[in-house]
């Protein structure tokens, strides 16, 4: 999970396999697919999906002269984010995505825990251009 500030955006150049290090995207065909190698499953070849989640309201914490029944609570920072996905045409030529070569790509870990339910669900396609 990649956690974004309120109106902020981001740069996604591969899967995280570790803290500090992904595996670049590439575009590719089905044989050569992330999916196809990894879940045998090329239902959703050509679709990134982005799913957007509030964080949880926190109790403000109490000052000395605060007693419980006074105290608000925090508001929770907005998240936003933008994404892609859709559904395929040609199964044979559907485009696809690789698993690359490893990157260093170092992140940094964050407390953040979602609401329950998203607030946003995108899905955006992707093809190859002669199939568009």
């Amino acid at each position: 999970m990649y956690v974004v500030n309120g109106y902020g955006s981001g740069r996604y150049n591969g899967w995280r396999t570790a803290n500090d290090r992904i595996h670049k995207f590439y575009f590719t065909d089905i044989g050569d697919s992330y999916a196809k190698k990894t879940f045998k499953d090329t239902s959703a070849m050509g679709v990134i999906a982005v799913t957007v989640y509030r964080e949880k309201e926190r109790p403000r914490p109490l000052h000395r002269h605060q007693n419980k029944k006074s105290a608000p609570a925090a508001p929770a920072p907005s998240t936003e984010s933008a994404g892609k996905g859709a559904a395929g045409r040609l199964q044979d030529e559907t485009a696809g995505t690789g698993f690359g070569d490893k990157q260093y790509s170092p992140s940094i870990r964050v407390a953040f825990e979602p609401e329950r339910r998203p607030i946003q669900k995108t899905l955006v396609k992707y093809e190859w251009r002669k199939v568009l």
